[in-house]
């Protein structure tokens, strides 16, 4: 009977270990992404206004490593650039010139 238990016990903590670790790693490739994320708003910010204006934003299908980075985290940068209405519309649906 202990050693049924023991074993339990043994199972349940290499869940734990298991749980945690996957978290950790996951936790790891959000912090490495909003840094590569980071560096492609900083390369393609023209004015350093740390605004992205539309030609600013379509301008990363001009940047081969913002290439790279949006297709390592599975975004298809055309696809991204197509949606730029989207993405420069404010709450009220207005059209702006630039994201913040």
């Amino acid at each position: 009977a202990a050693l049924t238990v023991m074993n339990m016990l043994i199972g349940v903590l290499c869940e734990v270990f298991h749980v945690v670790s996957a978290l950790e790693r996951e936790e790891m490739v959000a912090i490495e992404l909003r840094d590569r994320f980071s560096d492609i708003l900083q390369r393609i910010d023209a004015n350093s206004d740390f605004l992205i204006s539309r030609a600013e934003f379509a301008s990363i299908l001009d940047d081969a490593p913002s290439i790279r980075v949006l297709h390592d985290a599975g975004i298809d940068a055309a696809g991204l650039v197509d949606f730029a209405d989207i993405l420069f519309e404010d709450e009220s649906g207005t059209l702006c010139e630039t994201i913040t």
